[in-house]
């Protein structure tokens, strides 16, 4: 390139930024200039931007113009209250501050630094430098805002389900513990492990073979411990159904004998009846249709048959399959309560590790720019960041 060659000079234009700065400036006859509401005239901003049109303002014929129009005109008139775009948009990056410090385990105080620091670092940014975001807000918008609209998308959105039920981890037990039953009984051992057991000496075989046998008890005996609790739960193997076998009532008795006590009541002349339909169906199925998950399969019977003709059998699968499968739920909870509620942050009160657990639990799998994305959408969301709401303990 030659050294004379004159590189390119930045060019300046009304940028959405200077018109929301100065909104008595209206676009000129092109990007590089502007035309004063008070003086009439345009004027160009090509070389310093937003500096021409301070120094415009500063000049003797805008502020005398200024006076003349200020005699004539309201106000309010020139400078329009804040857009509800921006408005929306601050209330937007808010929230999901907010979200944002449940979401990494930070403190609420952690918000009075943060909230400044945005400012600071993005000031050319309306939307930064209207942000009012520290710990008291913080903690309102997260149980007065965020909180409650958890609750409520768990209630008009489907539940999300572990894809397996009490009754598949009793059957799935069951069937380990009669393959282990049974290989300990033959003293089973892969053929790899025999040629390798075989260049062993006798008394070393021996004890292996001793070795592997109390490895087997030692499996078996802890199986049994995590069987026993579903013990309770065999009146209700009828559920899990097979290609050719029908429901007998008498195993059904059983079942209704254990939800009698549990306070659930059981039409049983109503339920023969839909079982005698239930059999009808079933005998009418192929292979395949078996061939699924036991919540699955109940699901395509009651979508296929409808439940306003199953509805005793209906109460008995809600039970059953509302009883979760293990306690990896009850744990997380535990867990996030622990990481939110240490020695070094005890001052919070019970709404607020409430509230904490809710937005962490239900949203674990969003991320902060998905939760931005998300609630930027929510205009009555925004309304309640924005609004005095948010503090109101009853709502």
């Amino acid at each position: 390139m030659s050294s004379s060659t004159k590189r390119p000079r930045y060019v300046c234009t009304f940028t959405d930024t200077l018109k929301q700065r100065f909104p008595i400036m209206k676009d000129g006859r092109e990007p590089t200039e502007v035309f004063c509401s008070i003086c009439n005239n345009h004027f160009s901003i090509k070389f310093k931007g937003g500096a021409d049109i301070e120094k415009h303002i500063l000049t003797e014929k805008h502020k005398k113009n200024s006076l003349t129009v200020s005699s004539n005109t309201k106000i309010d008139s020139l400078f329009q209250p804040q857009s509800s775009g921006l408005t929306d948009q601050i209330s937007a990056a808010e929230a999901t501050l907010a979200f944002h410090t449940v979401k990494h385990h930070q403190s609420f105080k952690s918000m009075d630094c943060t909230s400044q620091l945005v400012k600071a670092i993005f000031a050319d940014s309306n939307t930064a430098k209207s942000i009012s975001c520290a710990r008291t807000k913080t903690e309102a918008i997260v149980t007065g805002v965020i909180s409650p609209w958890v609750i409520e998308q768990t209630k008009i959105e489907d539940i999300e389900k572990e894809n397996n039920s009490v009754l598949d981890i009793k059957r799935i037990l069951e069937s380990t513990h009669e393959i282990l039953v049974a290989r300990a009984n033959a003293n089973f051992m892969p053929l790899k492990v025999r040629e390798l057991l075989a260049k062993c000496t006798a008394e070393n075989q021996e004890v292996f073979k001793h070795d592997l046998k109390n490895m087997y008890k030692t499996c078996v005996e802890y199986l049994i411990k995590w069987m026993t609790p579903l013990d309770d739960f065999k009146v209700f193997n009828w559920l899990m159904l097979k290609k050719g076998q029908m429901i007998d009532f008498d195993q059904i008795a059983l079942s209704i004998h254990y939800l009698n006590g549990k306070g659930i009541h059981i039409d049983d002349v109503k339920l023969f009846d839909e079982i005698a339909s239930l059999n009808s169906f079933l005998t009418k199925q192929e292979e395949a249709f078996f061939d699924v998950m036991l919540h699955a399969l109940w699901a395509n019977i009651f979508k296929t048959i409808g439940i306003s003709r199953l509805p005793e059998i209906l109460r008995i699968c809600q039970y059953i399959f509302a009883i979760t499968a293990q306690n990896a739920n009850v744990e997380r909870v535990f867990s996030i309560m622990g990481a939110q509620w240490s020695k070094e942050r005890n001052r919070l009160n019970v709404s607020s590790i409430r509230a904490l657990l809710l937005v962490q639990y239900n949203l674990k799998s969003l991320t902060c720019e998905a939760f931005y994305k998300s609630i930027i959408k929510e205009k009555n969301l925004l309304k309640k960041v924005s609004s005095n709401i948010k503090y109101d303990k009853t709502n």
